[in-house]
């Protein structure tokens, strides 16, 4: 039985009021701190993602889908500090007017306060955008995806 073991903090109701075991008090008081901690911490993490999901990438899926005739598909990898969106091109050359459309859709995140570099790639072999990006836990905002690196068709 769970009682037995002594690892346990007792807590006690009555009358409504809910106590601790007097040599428990200061266990208590520590995992009470941790479970409201991981609590606030959870629910920080949900607001961060959900923020994340609403204002990073429902933006970038919509700037992608608007400029769909000039865009294969987009990619933001796993990062360490600024984040990193590739937008690979319809062409396998470098397009240099849509360029300068990537520039003002890495602008325009930076004016959400997004810490991002925007970077257009032109379609080609997997082999060429495996040099840009892993693409192991990359998240595709956006493209068919079996373009993703990688990816064999099924």
């Amino acid at each position: 039985m769970i009682t037995a073991n002594h690892s346990v903090i007792v807590l006690n109701r009555t009358s409504g009021q809910v106590t601790v075991e007097p040599e428990d008090e200061d266990r208590f008081v520590i995992s009470a701190q941790e479970a409201v901690k991981a609590c606030q911490d959870h629910q920080k993490a949900d607001h961060a993602i959900r923020t994340f999901k609403q204002e990073l990438f429902g933006p970038l899926w919509e700037w992608c889908f608007l400029h769909a005739a000039r865009v294969k598909a987009c990619f933001v990898p796993r990062t360490v500090g600024r984040l990193e969106v590739y937008v690979i091109g319809t062409s396998e050359q470098y397009d240099f007017a849509f360029g300068d459309d990537v520039a003002r859709l890495e602008l325009s995140l930076a004016d959400r306060g997004w810490n991002v570099s925007a970077m257009q790639l032109p379609d080609g072999p997997d082999e060429d955008l495996l040099s840009y990006f892993n693409p192991e836990g990359a998240i595709q905002v956006y493209g068919d995806p079996e373009s993703a690196p990688g990816q064999s068709p099924r």
